[in-house]
């Protein structure tokens, strides 16, 4: 592989060797650790990143996402992905993109370089990569890493990323901004290196043998009863993976029943759907109940904290004189409404209606959440009749709604939606059999 000029000791992938030959480098049989930059703006840091990748054994692999007119121009002896091959793999040019502008062209960059990542990924040439920049830099590494897979080594280093705790990235805060070089930088990319090298090496996880995984929603004022149905599911051989109703996990556990991770849902707690009716804090989005819709698995959904509007710090304007519990100094809790929970089942039937595979609603009729229920702040049986109401006004008629007089913290009620569960996925699987374009989750 020859230099790409006299100024510049990069050494280029070349097209007629595969990933393996083409990303070596020498002898050095170090991790190979992606390094992600804008190089026409921060080479000069990025550099110094490698070299302590470098340090610590890794065999460092510049992506240039550079979206300038002017491409780098520092010596390195190492290995770089070119934006003119990004701007191939896009099926573009440079000047194309530059002359689309940085916004437009982000998205195009970060697609292509995680392209070619996530090919390098399968073929085991890549053990972890890093992410370096400011503002553009960060949106750039995060855009690009969070399409790689879960368990994936993935590090953005910036002053501009907020985590988002969706997608397994782990972020190191550089402290001082992202310009020239001083000792507060060398620390953190010190740390950095170490870091990245040290995932890349890693040991992997000696997951037991695959069982099939349930996703459960849950809250602080439901968990009591998702503990039990936890272990209820546990004790059945399933392997449950809980997720946190705060609109991060709502969103995670979406993309992943997305990517076949899951095999069966119980949307214990939808306190996010109330929040994207209503206005709260903690909405998922609108494409809140979507995947587990499309993918046909088997789910049971339970109205869990459906009477919450979350609200962080603050009770809004409009909500003040509303019923307001505050369940930490920061958590504000207000009770939804008749007209609220009837819109809040509405909206939730739409959504079940799309459903390809096995569902079923059941209904605690004693209360949806721990402050739900006779002699607590929010019990309202009128409320949790209304969340009925609209639901069935809008659900499909083979759907079914059971409602069990038995609250949501209730071992009882717990048990009922395991037996459920597991009886929704022997039919499913049975049709399965029967019919082969049935579809059946993992």
């Amino acid at each position: 592989m020859a230099p790409r000029s006299s100024q510049r000791k990069y050494v280029e992938m070349e097209e007629t060797v595969d990933f393996g030959a083409s990303y070596g480098v020498g002898t050095n049989s170090g991790p190979r650790i992606g390094l992600i930059a804008t190089l026409d703006s921060k080479e000069g840091e990025a550099l110094i990143l490698a070299k302590r990748i470098q340090d610590h054994g890794g065999v460092p692999i510049l992506f240039d996402t550079s979206l300038g007119p002017k491409g780098s121009t520092a010596a390195y002896d190492g290995v770089l992905v070119s934006r003119e091959q990004l701007a191939k793999e896009a099926d573009t040019t440079v000047s194309e993109l530059v002359a689309l502008g940085r916004t437009e062209a982000m998205p195009i960059v970060a697609k292509a370089a995680s392209g070619i990542i996530s090919r390098m990924i399968t073929e085991g040439h890549i053990a972890a990569v890093v992410g370096v920049g400011g503002g553009t830099g960060a949106w750039l590494s995060h855009d690009i890493l969070q399409k790689l897979p879960f368990g994936f080594p993935k590090l953005v280093v910036s002053t501009a990323y907020g985590k988002d705790a969706s997608y397994d990235i782990m972020a190191l805060p550089s402290v001082a901004d992202i310009a020239g070089m001083n000792r507060v930088l060398q620390t953190v990319f010190t740390n950095a290196a170490a870091a990245i090298c040290g995932m890349a090496r890693a040991i992997p996880a000696q997951n037991e043998a695959q069982r099939p995984t349930v996703a459960v929603s849950m809250f602080g004022v439901t968990t009591k009863g998702a503990n039990y149905l936890r272990q209820n599911l546990e004790a059945r051989g399933f392997e449950v993976i809980t997720f946190h109703s705060n609109g991060t996990g709502g969103r995670t556990m979406e993309r992943l029943i997305a990517d076949g991770e899951i095999s069966a849902l119980v949307d214990w707690t939808t306190t996010e759907v109330t929040d994207q009716v209503v206005g709260g804090g903690c909405s998922a989005g609108d494409k809140r109940m979507d995947a587990a819709a499309a993918a046909g698995i088997p789910q049971i959904v339970v109205p869990g904290a459906t009477d919450i509007i979350n609200f962080i710090h603050k009770v809004p304007e409009g909500f003040e004189n509303r019923l307001v519990h505050w369940h930490s100094p920061v958590a504000a809790l207000v009770r939804t409404s008749v007209a609220e929970s009837d819109a809040i089942g509405h909206w939730m039937a739409s959504k079940l209606n799309r459903s390809t595979g096995n569902v079923k609603i059941i209904v605690p009729t004693e209360g949806y959440s721990a402050i739900d229920r006779e002699g607590e702040v929010f019990y309202s049986p009128e409320a949790d009749a209304a969340w009925v109401r609209g639901l069935k006004n809008e659900l499909r008629s083979d759907i079914p709604v059971v409602e069990a007089p038995l609250h949501i913290n209730d071992e009882a009620f717990a048990a009922l939606v395991a037996d459920a569960l597991v009886q929704l996925i022997e039919d499913q699987s049975s049709a399965a059999v029967q019919n082969p374009a049935v579809t059946v989750g993992n």
